[in-house]
């Protein structure tokens, strides 16, 4: 892993509590774990999925980033520099099971 490629800034966050909102609805609240870290951003692939009544499209990225045993595949990240982007982690790879650097597996559903 290379610094100079860690070139974008996410956040972690991971599920903490439910809660109601005003309309009676559950509301998951998240905390976050990591705040602000630097990452590489890959776009995997992307897919446009159709229903009868619904078109959406989901992209796979890759974020890799410096190792921290606080990211779990219940986590979820956040790109802050893509209008607060969220992703669904899909897989969390401790790369070459060195303790040094994490890839991340995640999906956008839009």
């Amino acid at each position: 892993m290379r610094a100079g490629n860690l070139n974008r800034q996410i956040s972690i966050r991971t599920p903490s509590t439910w809660t109601r909102s005003t309309d009676g609805g559950v509301v998951q609240v998240w905390t976050t774990v990591l705040d602000t870290v630097w990452a590489d951003r890959q776009p995997i692939s992307g897919k446009e999925l159709f229903t009868q009544d619904a078109r959406w499209s989901e992209v796979t990225t890759k974020f890799i980033l410096r190792y921290s045993s606080l990211v779990t595949s219940k986590c979820i990240v956040i790109d802050l520099g893509d209008s607060s982007a969220e992703y669904e982690i899909a897989a969390v790879i401790d790369i070459r099971d060195e303790g040094r650097g994490l890839e991340i597996l995640a999906h956008k559903r839009e």
